[in-house]
């Protein structure tokens, strides 16, 4: 946002008509009142209060950033705090459209409770908002998006409801998912599928197979040329004191070099033989790969982030539920992990916002062919139309009025209209619009 458009802005909001019947810091008391009192009678059963989130959010619906910062000179906001103000007015936002998300779940509206609940989080992600985001999402069949909120939680959201996500996506296991969700913290730590099996011909050099237990085990595979393993294995030996440590060459055939430098330091680490790391995907020598849980969750890392080597073990190590692997509701094959959540609809071309789900409603469809056939009025009354439907969240109805309005040469209006948005999804398309206060196109 720049500042010659924002002090314009200012100016033209508190002068506008109608500017002292703004929201004031008593109406958004008042509606973040509404907003807890409805959200925990809804909880409580009270269908009622569904009505009282729905005042709450239309209290506050316009953004009047005298209300969310201290005035200068009487009618003057300081440009300098009006981003300020809007990161306030976003976060109050988030409150109301919580508590409309929780009275729509409660009466069994998941995928308009989860719109609702998805914009709270865009605007303020604090934990307790994604995990009832990720409830909705839960209850309108999508486990896997819910998993992707409630994963970076772990520690913190209900463990009932982890799992309960994980069951409905057929997943070997929770901790596994956990650990992975934790390894994205970890530069360079790259999560394995699992479970890792060796096959029958895999043997340590002490002659007794290599078996993956509970406690985790760090596999070093070091190249034919060992170029760093000298380097590599005394780094290990600091990294890993106290845990088990195999050596792996590349190639089992020609790993005298490898075996040379393990003999003159004295280790005593056993080699793995008969299988060839290209076993698991991904795995280039020098590097290290970190298998737990009996096999079930495993990391790579290159040999150079030797120094993180301890947070994958401690990661590895840690337990934050007591679970049978796999579990009785796997399906039976690899997570799919791919599409966890589909990307929210893009802002038009036209420079409209779209509907909320890729599913458009009737009206919303009828009011982008009516805008792109140049039938402004026609379509400024269907996208009002889709909004009443809940197609279209409160302010991007909003800006598409607004646009509809600066088509038919009320321009004036819908400046005024773009001033007052703050909780837009597409705050930095409206900031674009106010910029060139260009209406026509994008």
């Amino acid at each position: 946002m720049r500042r010659s458009w924002a002090a314009a802005g200012l100016a033209a909001l508190l002068c506008a008509p109608g500017a002292e019947a703004a929201v004031t810091a008593a109406t958004v008391e008042k509606a973040g009142r509404l907003a807890r009192e409805a959200a925990t009678a809804c909880a409580g059963g009270d269908a009622s209060a569904a009505a009282r989130a729905r005042q709450a959010l239309d209290l506050t619906a316009e953004f009047d950033p005298t209300a969310f910062v201290k005035a200068g000179r009487k009618g003057e906001v300081v440009e300098d705090l009006y981003v300020e103000a809007r990161k306030e007015y976003r976060s109050h936002r988030a409150l109301v459209y919580q508590a409309m998300g929780e009275c729509l779940a409660a009466e069994g509206s998941a995928p308009a409770a989860a719109r609702y609940l998805g914009r709270a989080v865009l605007l303020d992600g604090a934990p307790e908002r994604r995990v009832a985001l990720a409830r909705a999402r839960l209850r309108a069949h999508a486990p896997a998006a819910a998993l992707e909120l409630l994963l970076p939680l772990a520690g913190t959201a209900p463990m009932a409801l982890i799992e309960e996500a994980a069951d409905a996506a057929g997943l070997a296991s929770v901790q596994v998912e956990i650990d992975r969700a934790r390894l994205k913290a970890i530069e360079k730590a790259t999560p394995v599928e699992g479970p890792l099996r060796l096959p029958p011909a895999a043997r340590l050099s002490t002659g007794g197979p290599l078996r993956f237990e509970a406690d985790p085990v760090v596999l070093y595979v070091g190249s034919s040329a060992c170029q760093t393993c000298s380097a590599d294995l005394q780094a290990l030996k600091r990294a890993a004191a106290g845990v088990r440590v195999v050596l792996w060459p590349e190639d089992p055939e020609h790993d005298q070099a490898f075996r040379q430098v393990a003999i003159l330091y004295k280790y005593d680490w056993p080699f793995l033989v008969g299988v060839r790391p290209s076993l698991i995907a991904g795995v280039t020598p020098p590097s290290l790969v970190v298998v737990g849980r009996e096999g079930w969750s495993a990391a790579r890392l290159p040999a150079d982030r030797m120094g993180v080597l301890g947070d994958v073990l401690a990661l590895l190590a840690r337990r934050d539920l007591d679970e049978a692997r796999p579990r009785k509701g796997w399906n039976g094959r690899p997570a799919d992990r791919t599409f966890a959540s589909a990307p929210a609809p893009a802002f038009l071309d036209e420079g409209l916002a779209p509907a909320e789900d890729e599913g458009a409603a009737t009206s919303f469809a009828a009011g982008l062919t009516a805008f792109r056939a140049g039938r402004f009025q026609e379509a400024l009354r269907s996208f009002d139309a889709a909004a009443a439907e809940g197609a279209l969240l409160p302010p991007e109805a909003r800006l598409n009025r607004a646009v509809c309005l600066g088509r038919l040469g009320r321009k004036d209006e819908a400046r005024l209209i773009l001033l007052k948005i703050g909780d837009s999804r597409f705050q930095d398309e409206i900031d674009r619009i106010m910029e060139g206060l260009n209406l026509h196109s994008r």
